[in-house]
């Protein structure tokens, strides 16, 4: 199986925050986060992480929104600190 990077659309699934971003937007960040997610990663790892740094850049650039609703789903699944 091949390492698979994740897509806009793939982030904005995992992350609803960042449904209303440009796509070229999320790709550049998803290309960025290729310097600390790499081919040494577990392949099972590999994509999801990418997409978990993605969506650090993307916050600490300014972009998405977070509503109540998101924030606890985020606290659901594990997120401690955005």
């Amino acid at each position: 199986m091949a390492y698979i990077d994740p897509t806009p659309a793939d982030v904005k699934a995992d992350f609803p925050a960042f449904a209303g971003v440009d796509d070229l937007a999320i790709q550049r960040r998803i290309d960025r986060s290729a310097s600390w997610v790499d081919a040494s990663w577990l392949k099972s790892d590999y994509s999801y992480a990418k997409s978990l740094l993605t969506a650090h850049y993307l916050l600490s650039d300014g972009f998405g929104t977070t509503g109540d609703a998101e924030i606890a789903a985020y606290r659901a699944s594990g997120v401690s600190r955005l």
